[in-house]
């Protein structure tokens, strides 16, 4: 494996206001990062020092399948600062039977994740997969950046192999570009790329590096490793997009040695190197121990400091009010969710890595009376994020001895519950009548909405999806609103409810209602292709505040790698999803 690294560095200052602003991204590989590591308290404590300086930061190397280790880091991180963290990890990438993770650690009061997915390089089984830790590439918002929305491409390259994967960069850039219509992307990490690695015989032939959309911010001149026989740029960055670009000035790359600013006497206990990319916001404090600064152009020009009485105030406002990002509400089928369902870890951590995408989620099929599983579910999902969760739960539904029940998960920092009403249905139309949801949302522009949940009966499909108009009716009634959103396994296609049916549903005829995930949809894990799971909403207000092209369905058999068994040990459905405007 190559040396062990240095520091990366690149910090962009942005001039608002006489305030100097940055969001600082890192990436740190730490040689095998896991519970040894975390188990040396001197060692935990200076990597929680340097993590805690970076407000996104990729970490490599990470060898902890059961996240004891990075359970541990993020409760000594949370700790250490005034700031929340999260983290995204992905599953253990590689070949053999070594395997690594990468992780992405993030202050959630500044940025969101908007998406992630693992790039799909082949077939590993056949040998003709390029990567030997594919990329798990992570989509971020960053409200108050000028550059809004980023993605963040991470590479461990193999390191006899390190110009075939990074020539392959090349394709997982035209990837993400056709998935995410964005080419605004930072590539960082470990590429093993220089030295005996990658020889300047070798650069001519690496798309990325000719690429004129990007531009190499770490020289090949520069020496990130710590040890002293080698001067090699193994760790690099590379920045590409417009808008990205151009508001990192030349130049501002360099390395920093976090060595000699711990003074230590190490050599290997730490492993590679860390790196960040700044990128404007509105904070009116920069890391005094950042080695190195550069600027972005200023958001204010020098012959406009008249301005600065009303800007002063109108950035004090901006501080009491901060920009929100958006709220992205989800349902999930989790068939026969239950004790059996949690006392299974690995399919316990899918479940809980899915809920963590959303703000409020409607989880189905809870077969639960006891709620102990609901329990364990709300622990290991606080545990797992700095974000509280909290919930609202129906009580056992159904017309004979089998019942479900309705569960709504929601993030009490964004989310408050205003009032619930168990929908009666005097004609017992419905199998599991809805149990509904009145939600307060201050940082959306809705404001206020109600949800109403639905899992059909699915021979009753027609009839319990027609007779939600009916629900709609007693809500406008009860609450004075219009503002719904209906989600949920409504069981709306294939044999359930066919093109024939479409017309005696007024939930679909009447104009009133927008549906959100089309029939053409497949919301289904295993062999079958039906649109059962939908997400119908209504009112002006509520209709307004959703995200153009933010409903589908998150597969989450393909972005945590798992076969057909294994995505079915988690459920037969996929969630849906939409998000709403800050």
């Amino acid at each position: 494996m190559a040396a062990s690294r240095l520091v990366l560095s690149l910090l962009v200052a942005a001039l608002l206001l006489h305030v100097a602003t940055t969001l600082k991204v890192g990436a740190f590989n730490i040689k095998a990062f896991g519970d040894t590591k975390m188990s040396n308290q001197t060692v935990a404590n200076i990597i929680v020092s340097i993590l805690s300086e970076y407000d996104i930061i990729l970490v490599q190397e990470v060898r902890d399948a059961d996240l004891s280790a990075v359970n541990n880091l993020m409760d000594q991180l949370n700790s250490a600062g005034g700031h929340p963290y999260s983290f995204l990890a992905s599953i253990p990438l590689g070949r053999t039977s070594y395997k690594e993770q990468y992780l992405f650690i993030y202050r959630s009061d500044m940025v969101s994740v908007l998406g992630s997915y693992y790039y799909d390089d082949g077939c590993e089984a056949c040998g003709t997969d390029t990567f030997s830790r594919e990329p798990f590439i992570v989509k971020f918002s960053s409200p108050t950046t000028q550059v809004q929305e980023f993605v963040l491409v991470p590479l461990h390259s193999e390191p006899s192999h390190a110009a075939q994967e990074i020539d392959a960069l090349y394709d997982v850039y035209n990837d993400v570009i056709n998935k995410w219509g964005t080419n605004d992307i930072i590539l960082l990490g470990d590429f093993n790329a220089d030295c005996s690695y990658v020889t300047s015989s070798q650069w001519p032939s690496i798309r990325l590096r000719s690429l004129s959309a990007c531009e190499w911010l770490i020289p090949d001149s520069a020496d990130t490793t710590v040890a002293d026989t080698t001067d090699c740029a193994y760790d690099r960055i590379v920045a590409c997009g417009t808008a990205l670009r151009r508001d990192v000035e030349p130049g501002s790359a360099t390395v920093n040695n976090f060595e000699k600013k711990f003074h230590l006497q190490i050599k290997d206990d730490f492993g590679r190197t860390y790196m960040f990319f700044p990128l404007p916001q509105i904070q009116n404090s920069v890391p005094s121990s950042s080695p190195i600064s550069a600027s972005l152009r200023p958001t204010i020009s020098p012959g406009r400091m008249g301005t600065v009485t009303l800007g002063l105030s109108l950035l004090a406002v901006a501080l009491l009010c901060p920009a929100t990002a958006t709220l992205r509400i989800g349902a999930f089928n989790i068939q026969a969710f239950g004790d059996t369902k949690m006392s299974n870890k690995e399919v316990a951590e899918i479940i809980i890595n899915v809920l963590l995408r959303y703000d409020v989620v409607l989880v189905q099929e809870v077969r639960d009376s006891d709620l102990s599983a609901v329990t364990e579910l709300m622990e290991q999902l606080n545990s797992a994020s700095t974000s509280s969760y909290d919930y609202e739960i129906s009580g056992p539904l159904g017309r004979e001895n089998y019942k479900e029940m309705y569960l709504f998960i929601y993030r009490t920092d964004v989310v408050s519950v205003v009032d619930t009403y168990q929908y009666e249905d005097p004609q017992d139309v419905f199998s599991r009548e809805p149990f509904i949801l009145r939600v307060s949302v201050p940082s959306t522009k809705v404001k206020e909405f109600v949800l109403v949940p639905l899992h059909s009966a699915p021979h009753d499909a027609v009839a319990e999806i027609d007779a939600l108009y009916d629900v709609y009716l007693a809500i406008i009634n009860k609450w004075g609103t219009d503002n719904m959103m209906f989600l949920g396994d409504f069981n709306a296609d294939c044999s359930y409810v066919q093109p024939s049916d479409w017309s005696s549903i007024r939930l679909r005829t009447s104009d009133v209602f927008k549906w959100l995930i089309p029939d053409s949809a497949d919301t289904t894990v295993g062999k079958s292709d039906c649109a059962y799971d939908r997400i119908v909403v209504c009112g002006n207000k509520l209709r307004r505040s959703i995200v153009s092209n933010s409903a589908g369905i998150y597969n989450f058999q393909r972005a945590f790698q798992l076969d057909q068994e294994e995505a079915l040990a988690v459920s037969d459905h996929y969630p849906v999803e939409v998000k709403l405007a800050a």
